[in-house]
């Protein structure tokens, strides 16, 4: 979501077109994705969940791929999924949202864990299917754009060939409207945790305080290889 708003701006600054799409059947009507593409001609697209056979219905493209340790994927998601990830966004309603957050709501923490770690299969799995030495494809861990924000959304900015048409200042700007403290409602800094917000803690590693060993060893046994894959460490 802070993505989306930072790349958002930056389009609607350029006068560029925004497309972001958050599951398959939203372009269902245009047949793939590139078809979609085709259509709607957007300048700036933006895949959540991105699954490897639909991007690579895409046309000639410079890409970012934006990811974070798969870990504290499984523990945003536990808090998010459970207290706070709207149902419905931007028209998309999530119905296995429902079901598991009944789910959640019913297990204590450790159980529920373990729960998220199997659904969020919906999200990881494609993760493993996912071409790391694509041409054209910049790799972009959420950690390194946290400690040093300016700097990676430059290069990604860069790659688009889009950095030198903004106006001086602009992104130094939208980085701090669009700062952690502000999107979690300018009451808190990053590190201070709600575990009802959306924007929770902001704080990478986190998964050490949440997954036990046995999580972790569903997490291996669920995932295979897919944290070295991603170039973290055990």
């Amino acid at each position: 979501m802070w993505s989306k708003a930072i790349v958002r701006d930056v389009a609607a600054t350029l006068r560029m077109r925004f497309q972001i799409y958050f599951v398959h059947h939203q372009w269902a009507e245009h047949g793939s994705l590139g078809d979609a593409v085709a259509a709607l001609r957007p300048d700036f697209l933006m895949l959540t969940n991105a699954r490897q056979p639909d991007v690579d219905t895409l046309p000639e493209s410079r890409g970012v791929h934006l990811f974070r340790d798969p870990r504290d994927m499984v523990v945003s998601a536990y808090f998010s999924h459970r207290n706070s990830h709207p149902i419905e966004v931007d028209g998309v309603k999530w119905t296995e949202l429902i079901r598991h957050r009944i789910n959640l709501l019913k297990l204590d923490k450790d159980a529920g864990m373990a729960a998220e770690v199997e659904f969020s299969g919906y999200f990881l799995d494609h993760l493993l299917s996912w071409h790391y030495d694509a041409p054209n494809v910049l790799p972009v861990r959420m950690e390194d754009l946290v400690s040093d924000s300016a700097a990676q959304w430059r290069r990604m900015l860069a790659h688009w060939q889009v950095l030198d048409l903004l106006p001086d200042g602009h992104l130094d700007e939208l980085l701090r409207t669009h700062s952690f403290d502000q999107m979690a409602g300018g009451t808190r800094k990053i590190g201070e945790e709600d575990e009802t917000s959306h924007y929770r803690k902001g704080v990478p590693g986190d998964w050490r305080n949440h997954l036990t060993d046995d999580h972790l060893k569903l997490f291996r046994k669920r995932y295979g290889d897919l944290v070295e894959r991603l170039g973290y460490d055990w």
